[in-house]
């Protein structure tokens, strides 16, 4: 075997090398972005509809709609771990911070007051 015949094929290892080590690393940054995207996904977002009427919709971006008998009040939300605050743009409408919590298709809203869990299910 000549000189330039093993330089190619050291060559040509090399090439499939770094094609491997790129592969590779395409497919690690995707499913790291993947679960980066399932972890801090919004676990509110979505229609949620009590028995008493009261429904929430949790936009994206932190924008909702409270609809009771048909009428809508809006607001903006923050979720902080697993409290979220709700400020009402209508100065008629108490702000209100529960704990929650969502179990399947399930929202429970705690107030901290000692009142009953508000319980909400998913629309789909």
């Amino acid at each position: 075997m000549s000189i330039g015949t093993t330089q190619k094929k050291r060559h040509r290892s090399k090439k499939k090398l770094w094609l491997a080590v790129g592969v590779e690393s395409v497919v690690l940054l995707a499913l790291i972005i993947g679960l980066i995207v399932v972890v801090t996904g919004n676990p509110l977002e979505g229609t949620w509809y009590a028995e008493d009427q009261l429904t929430y919709k949790f936009g994206p971006r932190g924008k909702g709609v409270q609809v009771l008998e048909g009428d809508l009040a809006r607001f903006d939300y923050k979720i902080s771990g697993k409290t979220v605050t709700i400020d009402f743009y209508s100065e008629e409408i108490p702000d209100r911070t529960y704990h929650f919590s969502v179990e399947e298709d399930t929202l429970i809203l705690d107030d901290g007051t000692g009142n009953e869990p508000e319980q909400y299910q998913r629309m789909k």
